[in-house]
């Protein structure tokens, strides 16, 4: 077994080789093969090897010319055979013939080889012969048949193997591209909770601190009042990324939330946070409330803390929150002065996670600067109750 996929492997890799030693082969059939007919060849004895041997040439290059081959065999195989009177072994290199051009044709193609092949053998057989209902004639039609369906077979099955190959090649590099898009997708999750647990408390402490550095010295008890906003936002970025950096580092356990996730319910809260740290939030709603779903509610709550830290980080002190609630849609405007700026610095990873989380859940977020204030506005649809 193993000798035998050397040979193929050799015939593969020098394949106008491996056809030289198929035409020598079938010379060594063509020339020791007794064939004797009983009766003396039509013509000259040195025309049928002359023809044979130009055949065995022409299938040494049968994969380079298989139409031009197939030509020059069958023509020469059909004047051997009326010269010999039907008596030869040189079919078999027309068989080879047909089936290097079978192989390369589609369905009809292979059948149209068979026929036009068929016939030309048929008839010289039948002229060789000089009778036209012997049996040598039909059988060598029907094995001309069997050489195109041979090697038409043969390259369904190669086709066959190539897309079963091909489609486990498809399947991986989905597998792949799948992996990939889910740790991709897992990294812009964990940045944007990052980002949201971080950021409102890094902005109070920016601002705090610089509180507490102007009044340190004028009026200390004012500033030592900054200070704890400082100690208390500190301590809670600290609890909250020990929270996330516990989950991170249990990937194989499902992820078990310590705490209802953050929605409109604790929008209270977090304006008094905002508040308590030198922010005056006007809020305003309007509309008929509705219940929203889970993930509408987390996406509103967070891009209100968004939208309310980058005001409290770069406005004046002031911002408005409005709410509006439309049948199958949340509408929410953030504002606060900020004249002439058209955009806010820093990386801007907060505003692309604002666009993100809306994106999620089929929503949009629109932030430009309307002349007197920087203004954020959201529409977030959720399918209303009946």
């Amino acid at each position: 077994m193993k000798l035998k996929d050397e040979l193929v492997e050799q015939a593969r890799c020098h394949p106008f080789g491996a056809d030289i030693v198929l035409a020598v082969a079938l010379g060594l059939i063509a020339f020791l093969v007794p064939h004797d007919s009983g009766e003396p060849p039509s013509g000259p004895n040195w025309v049928p090897p002359a023809i044979v041997i130009g055949m065995l040439v022409a299938i040494a290059f049968r994969r380079v010319y298989p139409h031009t081959v197939l030509g020059l065999v069958l023509a020469g195989t059909a004047v051997v055979l009326v010269l010999e009177h039907g008596k030869s072994p040189i079919l078999a290199m027309a068989f080879v013939a047909i089936c290097t051009v079978a192989y390369r044709a589609e369905r009809k193609g292979s059948i149209a080889v068979w026929l036009v092949s068929g016939f030309i053998l048929a008839g010289a057989m039948a002229l060789g012969t000089e009778s036209v209902l012997r049996f040598e004639n039909f059988s060598v039609f029907a094995w001309t048949g069997f050489a195109a369906a041979a090697a038409s077979a043969v390259r369904s099955r190669k086709e066959w193997f190539a897309e079963v190959e091909q489609r486990a090649i498809d399947a991986e590099e989905s597998r792949e591209e799948e992996a990939q898009r889910r740790v991709v997708a897992e990294r812009l999750r964990i940045a944007r909770e990052l980002h949201d647990v971080v950021a409102h408390h890094i902005a109070v402490v920016h601002v705090q601190a610089g509180v507490a550095d102007h009044l340190l010295d004028t009026k200390p008890a004012e500033a030592h009042e900054a200070i704890a906003h400082i100690r208390r936002a500190s301590g809670s970025v600290l609890d909250e990324l020990g929270g996330l950096l516990d989950v991170l580092r249990q990937p194989d356990e499902p992820i078990t939330p310590t705490a209802p996730a953050p929605g409109l319910g604790g929008l209270t809260s977090l304006i008094d946070s905002f508040s308590a740290s030198g922010l005056t939030v006007d809020v305003q709603a309007k509309g008929e409330p509705h219940a929203l779903p889970p993930a509408v509610e987390l996406v509103a709550y967070r891009l209100i803390q968004e939208g309310l830290t980058n005001a409290h980080k770069h406005g004046s002190g002031t911002a408005t929150l409005d709410f509006t609630f439309e049948r199958g849609a949340l509408c929410i405007d953030i504002a606060n002065p900020c004249p002439g700026a058209t955009s806010l610095g820093g990386a801007g990873h907060g505003l692309l996670g604002m666009h993100e989380r809306a994106k999620a859940v089929g929503g949009t977020v629109r932030t430009h600067n309307d002349g007197d204030a920087w203004r954020v506005a959201a529409r977030l649809p959720f399918e209303p109750a009946v």
